[in-house]
């Protein structure tokens, strides 16, 4: 969420027309086609209501969806109570059964079916290209397709997929730079040990490795091809896209990191602990940075050193200086992530000094922790 350029005005959210129940129209067509579809299918349905269907109904479940999970994240069921919350979970059932139904149809009919303009996955397939921007707009169809794409992609592996991730390099910037990480999101486990993954994600250790202090970060995401285009934007937007991409190619199985040498992964940790340590970097790259140690500690668990205590330094002073702000949350969120990684490493077989850290931090980190969550009340 840290590369969308957009403010967000609940106010405006608020005041969308609505129903005496709360909904919005999107909503409400999106109930009404729902139920309508799941009794009579789409086979009868013309092509061009058929395209609107496949466009805006995964959109507006998503924004329910999410609104279900993050209390006015999305704002479109306003007031949310007990009664629409029971309302929104049924349709939101209903229609993920639906769209399922979609998935497994265009994996399992004829050639000429998955290819066709009939075909669910296919449609967001040849789609994801045409949605240009940094606005949240681009973010959510972004985000839809690597949702489709995956549940796609666990039914049975995309042959292609490859050479999707090349196309989606080559992509210009500046159309829309969320077409690379929804393509490795959406085709993740047809990609993950393909050696162009493997050379992406070494490429992108390598830059991070060499990540420099900054003042903060901006709003505007500006995409990049990391192999032979030239820096196109300045160069926190740059790193925060870059670990926003390793992220997504580290974080699930087959973690392709695995595949870079032990030695360059302690470089990689030690320089990413020295850039957490400056205090110079903005919220969207200290959230990055600590996903990225997440990742990449389990790789090295048994390597001695003194990054380990200094990641639980690193851990209290984030805790200690950081407020409640909604800025902030992400990066409380992760550390807490790290912390639970930590922990975990250090009850299984490691090494003496990253048990020692885990002991030492057990005595004097768990009243800063404490005083941490009791910000948050009683909520």
């Amino acid at each position: 969420m840290h590369i969308i350029d957009a403010s967000r005005n609940l106010g405006i959210l608020r005041a969308l027309p609505r129903d005496r129940d709360g909904f919005p129209l999107a909503f409400r067509l999106a109930y009404y086609v729902t139920k309508l579809l799941t009794a009579v299918g789409i086979d009868a349905l013309p092509l061009p209501p058929l395209e609107n269907v496949f466009t805006y109904l995964p959109l507006i479940i998503q924004l329910v969806d999410e609104e279900l999970s993050i209390d006015e994240s999305t704002a479109i069921i306003y007031p949310l109570t007990s009664d629409t919350r029971t309302i929104a979970i049924e349709i939101v059932s209903e229609a993920r059964i639906l769209m399922n139904g979609w998935i497994q149809k265009s994996c399992t009919a004829d050639a000429a079916f998955k290819a066709g303009a009939r075909s669910f996955v296919f449609f967001w397939e040849r789609s994801v290209y045409n949605f240009e921007g940094i606005n949240p707009r681009a973010y959510r169809f972004a985000e839809c397709f690597a949702r489709i794409l995956t549940e796609r992609d666990a039914i049975r592996p995309t042959p292609s997929a490859d050479g999707k991730l090349k196309a989606a390099m080559e992509t210009p910037g500046l159309s829309n730079p969320f077409i690379l990480i929804a393509t490795i999101v959406g085709y993740r486990d047809s990609i993950i040990e393909t050696q162009t993954v493997v050379k992406l994600c070494n490429q992108l250790v390598a830059d991070m490795t060499g990540l420099k202090h900054t003042d903060n970060i901006g709003g505007a995401f500006v995409y990049f091809w990391v192999s032979f285009l030239p820096l196109m934007a300045d160069t926190t937007v740059t790193d925060l896209r870059k670990l926003v991409i390793l992220n997504s190619l580290m974080y699930g199985g087959k973690n392709p990191a695995k595949n870079i040498p032990t030695q360059r992964l302690v470089f990689l940790v030690k320089h990413l602990i020295t850039c957490l340590r400056s205090g110079e970097f903005g919220v969207g790259i200290i959230s990055e940075i600590l996903k990225v140690l997440s990742a990449v500690l389990p790789l090295m668990k048994e390597i001695y050193g003194s990054h380990w205590p200094d990641l639980f330094d690193v851990l209290k002073t984030l805790w200690q200086k950081g407020g409640l702000s909604s800025e902030y949350l992400p990066v409380l969120h992760s550390s807490l992530r790290l912390f639970s990684c930590l922990r975990k490493l250090a009850t299984e077989d490691s090494n003496e000094d990253l048990e020692d850290a885990w002991k030492e931090a057990r005595k004097s980190h768990t009243e800063t922790m404490v005083n941490m969550l009791k910000q948050f009340g009683k909520a």
